[in-house]
C-alpha cells in the first residue's frame, strides 16, 4: 500500500517520529494502578518501539532497545500516546549485523482497559 492511500484509510505506516515508550505489566490491574504515574512521567517505560503500522485499534511496533519484552500472552502493554494493548503477536528475528541484538516485532491490538 502506499503512503498516501494508507493515510486516506486512516492507517499510519513506518511512523518516523522519536521512539514510544511502553510499560509491560502482568495484568490489567496492575496498570489501572499505576497509569497515573505514566502519564504524569513518574515511571520509566519497560522499553522503547519504533511504530511500524497502525490500523484500526491494531499496532505493529518493532523494539528499539535491548530491553526486550517478555513472552507472557498474557500481558498488558501501555504504549505512550496510543493507550493500552494486548499482545497478538510476537516476532523473533535474527541480528542484522554482528553484536546487534535480536529484532522483536510485535503486533498489539487495544485493550479496553
Amino acid at each position: 500500500m502506499n503512503l498516501a492511500l494508507g493515510r486516506q484509510l486512516g492507517e499510519v505506516v513506518a511512523d518516523t517520529e522519536r521512539p514510544l515508550g511502553v510499560w509491560e505489566f502482568d495484568h490489567l490491574r496492575a496498570l489501572a494502578a499505576v497509569r497515573p504515574a505514566i502519564i504524569d512521567g513518574l515511571l520509566s517505560p519497560t522499553f522503547q518501539v519504533d511504530l511500524l503500522r497502525s490500523y484500526g485499534d491494531v499496532v505493529i511496533v518493532r523494539v528499539a532497545d535491548r530491553t526486550l519484552p517478555c513472552r507472557r500472552m498474557d500481558a498488558i502493554y501501555y504504549v505512550e500516546r496510543r493507550g493500552s494493548f494486548v499482545l497478538l503477536r510476537r516476532e523473533d528475528w535474527p541480528a542484522i549485523h554482528a553484536g546487534s541484538g535480536p529484532r522483536v516485532i510485535l503486533t498489539l491490538r487495544a485493550s479496553a482497559g
